[in-house]
Parts: structure tokens; sequence; C-alpha cells
């Protein structure tokens, strides 16, 4: 099992975590951050 993919990520099934990176100021303004809060609800 990968420990990452290159694939786009648009659902994770039960148990499954998305880690992803923020800017410095912890702004979730693009790529998989901004899907990570308009989709989960990242803070």
């Amino acid at each position: 099992m990968k420990g990452y993919t290159l694939e786009k990520i648009t659902e994770l099934k039960e148990g499954e975590i998305f880690v992803f990176h923020s800017n410095e100021i912890g702004q979730h303004v693009g790529g998989a951050a901004r899907l990570a809060f308009y989709k989960w609800g990242a803070t």
C-alpha cells in the first residue's frame, strides 16, 4: 500500500485521512487545502 497518490482525491473512505498543507498564515486558498476546507470542513 502506498502512502500517497498522484490521483485527484474527491472522496474519502471511512477511516482514511487526508493530509494537506495550508499557506504560512493558515489560509486554505488553493489546491488540496482549498478542497479540504470546502469538502471536508478543514480548519
